[in-house]
């Protein structure tokens, strides 16, 4: 099984909390060409949709990055 993610944004932003608190779902590791990413997923409401996404964070240099689920194969 392979994770395709869209990244919401090509920056990462100091926020290493996010991987800590408040998630009702399991973290998924995420296998990037630069880093292994551990994320969080969630849920967040778009127009009519729910969709699906995952915080991820940098264990070794404690930064989060907001990826959408795109597919799971």
């Amino acid at each position: 099984t392979s994770i395709q993610v869209y990244l919401n944004s090509n920056e990462t932003y100091m926020k290493p909390n996010v991987k800590i608190y408040a998630s009702r779902y399991p973290m998924l590791e995420i296998d990037t060409p630069l880093k292994l990413l551990i994320c969080n997923i969630y849920e967040v409401p778009l127009t009519f949709f729910m969709i699906t996404g995952y915080v991820c964070c940098d264990l070794m240099f404690l930064q989060c990055v907001n990826v959408i689920y795109l597919q799971l194969e």
